[in-house]
């Protein structure tokens, strides 16, 4: 999941910022919350979709909804089913990486 808070009419910021073409040129989905109900909600929904589509999804905000505070009714904590390496705590075989590509290009492989 990837969270980006735009400022489309440059409120506070010196330039206007818009992501929802970034998501549309990705073919990535994004969800817009309207208010913070909203945003805790979309987050969980935003992981979800992740994992089931196996797909990057951008949670984007603005700066209304992100300088703007409101009630939020929390629910129980959910265990992520994501499998974790028992010696690096890191999730496994994860298709997507930050790292530039062909980074990894000079690294031995095993086997």
């Amino acid at each position: 999941m990837i969270v980006v808070c735009d400022d489309p009419y440059a409120h506070s910021s010196q330039n206007e910022q818009d992501s929802r073409h970034w998501a549309r040129f990705a073919k990535v989905p994004m969800l817009e919350p309207s208010d913070s109900q909203e945003c805790k909600e979309f987050t969980k929904i935003a992981f979800d979709m992740s994992e089931q589509f196996d797909t990057p999804v951008l949670l984007r905000s603005e700066t209304r909804v992100s300088h703007s505070f409101s009630p939020v009714k929390l629910e129980e904590r959910r265990e992520s089913v994501i499998p974790l390496d028992s010696t690096s705590k890191t999730p496994r075989n994860l298709p997507w990486s930050l790292s530039m590509s062909g980074s990894g290009g000079n690294w031995l492989k095993s086997g």
